[in-house]
């Protein structure tokens, strides 16, 4: 399990490195990195009004690119509420929240916190989750739950005629499938069916398999075959 050490850029406050137990100097990228063994996490923390101002500037996308030369693992966390910044084009908070949700799909995450104290458990939980080497694993693992109903029971189902009870007494009539097959008149004698039922699956086990391929597209020889083109 590794362990991992934080760093809080000297432009944070110093209110961030006491609670991580980390050391506050300063970043050439980020505000806080997160090392565990070889590998490394930095984050940008920006409030609202800070994403704003910077992705207005341009200078957010300058941040992010050196950020992600450093390292893949760029994590881009925001801050409180859209709807405190001052500003009189709502548009402009649109189209940063575009902006966002594109770097979200295509650069790399972006986070959203209610307010400092938030941003500080956030940071501590991915910190736990690296050292825990659950960082990129699902909360919860993928369970593959195996069917409790009977195989056989639903390939009875799919033959004509035989729905959910008839098929339960086939099942419980005959030891297996061959024996059913070749001794399938019984299921009429032992009361397993009624005639209609029993003329049904009978005539399903001794119909001929026909193949049924697909029609040709057109009557053309071998030497000129349909293309797409001709379709279109």
């Amino acid at each position: 399990m590794p362990s991992i050490a934080y760093t809080i850029d000297i432009h944070e406050d110093a209110w961030f490195a006491l609670h991580l137990d980390g050391s506050h100097q300063a970043l050439p990228e980020g505000d806080f990195k997160i090392v565990a063994d070889d590998k490394v996490w930095l984050v940008e923390r920006k409030t609202w009004g800070d994403a704003y101002s910077s992705f207005r500037s341009k200078r957010l996308e300058d941040q992010l690119s050196r950020m992600l030369l450093a390292t893949p693992n760029t994590i881009l966390l925001v801050e409180g509420r859209k709807e405190a910044v001052y500003t009189k084009d709502r548009q402009q908070i649109k189209n940063l929240q575009a902006a966002l949700n594109r770097l979200s799909a295509e650069v790399c995450p972006v986070v959203y916190t209610d307010g400092k104290e938030d941003s500080l458990r956030w940071l501590k939980s991915i910190g736990q989750r690296i050292e825990n080497e659950q960082f990129g694993v699902l909360v919860r693992k993928p369970t593959m739950v195996a069917s409790s109903r009977n195989k056989h029971h639903a390939l009875l189902e799919s033959i004509p005629g035989v729905g959910r009870t008839t098929a339960k007494k086939i099942y419980s009539h005959y030891t297996n499938l061959r024996e059913m097959v070749n001794n399938w008149p019984e299921a009429k004698t032992a009361g397993l069916v009624g005639m209609k039922r029993f003329e049904d699956v009978d005539n399903f086990l001794n119909a001929e398999w026909v193949e049924t391929g697909r029609k040709p597209l057109s009557s053309k020889t071998d030497d000129e075959q349909t293309t797409l083109g001709d379709i279109s």
